[in-house]
């Protein structure tokens, strides 16, 4: 019994050390696309002011050079999408107006610790998802407090956060109609799709896409 306490506490640590690497990774990781993109706006923004500062004989013969930067740039712009969200806040946490499967409006308590988008058993009706009669199995899935509570796995057709719509999401129906007070989470299934930051000072979820 004692050796396989150990063992447990010894997976406990190896989980934990794991997690702490991948959240260092992760940071590493934004730091360069966030640098990535700071250094593509300044230097779009210095070409545009030289070239606004050629005299138009200048621009004129040098006028293939000069499209074919602009080209790039704009090609290079499209990379990477930045989109600003209203948020009101939660008790310490955030939360958004959301639209799911283009019929339901939701208020979504946003949950990076969710692996997935978790809905109550009201909002499931509303989109006429049904288990009652269904021999569906359960997954666990963690709220926003912690606590962890039997779900329905499924399928949202859509998911629209502000102008922001990603498809076919991964989200988990909450068995027990009590076991939330709101809606539902944002959960990493959507939140996966972009660089995540919040500007506590504006209220303002941003959400960056970077595709290059």
């Amino acid at each position: 019994l004692v050796n396989e306490l150990n063992l447990l506490v010894a997976k406990i640590k190896s989980i934990e050390y794991n997690k702490s690497l991948l959240q260092r990774e992760l940071i590493t990781l934004d730091k360069k696309v966030s640098g990535y993109i700071n250094e593509f706006l300044v230097f779009r923004k210095r070409f545009m002011d030289q070239y606004d500062a050629v005299d138009e004989k200048s621009k004129e013969q040098n006028r293939p050079f000069f499209e074919g930067v602009k080209k790039e740039l704009s090609l290079m712009e499209s990379d990477f999408t930045k989109h600003t969200i209203d948020f009101n806040r939660y008790g310490l946490g955030i939360m958004v107006d959301a639209v799911l499967n283009k019929i339901v409006k939701v208020n979504l308590i946003v949950d990076t610790g969710a692996s997935v988008i978790v809905i109550s058993k009201e909002i499931a009706k509303r989109l006429g998802l049904d288990f009652t009669n269904k021999e569906t199995s359960t997954i666990l899935v963690t709220l926003a407090d912690g606590s962890k509570v039997k779900a329905y796995p499924t399928i949202l057709e859509s998911v629209k956060v502000g102008d922001v719509e990603v498809k076919n999401v991964r989200t988990a129906v909450l068995q027990n109609s009590q076991a939330t007070e709101e809606d539902g989470l944002l959960g990493m299934s959507f939140l996966e799709k972009f660089i995540i930051k919040i500007d506590a000072k504006s209220n303002k979820l941003i959400l960056e896409e970077f595709n290059p």
